[in-house]
C-alpha cells in the first residue's frame, strides 16, 4: 500500500490502526508533518468521545486525549493557538 492510501485510511480512524498515540511517532512509513496531522485527527476523535461520554452517549471508552495531548507537545510542533474555545478544541 502507498504511503498516501495509508495516511488517508490511518486519518479515517487511527486509533483502529495503533494501540497508542506513541506508535504513530515510531511508524517509519510517515514524515513529521504526515504524524502530526494523524495526531490531531487523533486528538479531535478523542475530544468528540469524551463530549459523546459526558453527554451519556457512549461506554466510557479510553480516548487516550491526555497521551495525544502528550505526545503533540512531546514532539514540540503542537500549536495551541489555532484551537477554538470549543469542547472539541483547546481553550
Amino acid at each position: 500500500m502507498n504511503t498516501n492510501k495509508k495516511l488517508e485510511n490511518v486519518l479515517k480512524n487511527p486509533s483502529s490502526v495503533y494501540r497508542s498515540p506513541k506508535e504513530v511517532v515510531s511508524d517509519p512509513d510517515f514524515d513529521g508533518k504526515q504524524k502530526i496531522k494523524i495526531l490531531r485527527q487523533w486528538e479531535l476523535d478523542a475530544r468528540e468521545l469524551q463530549v459523546a461520554t459526558e453527554e451519556g452517549m457512549t461506554g466510557g471508552e479510553d480516548n487516550h486525549l491526555r497521551e495525544v495531548r502528550e505526545v503533540l507537545k512531546n514532539i514540540d510542533m503542537h500549536d495551541d493557538d489555532n484551537n477554538a474555545p470549543t469542547k472539541q478544541g483547546g481553550c
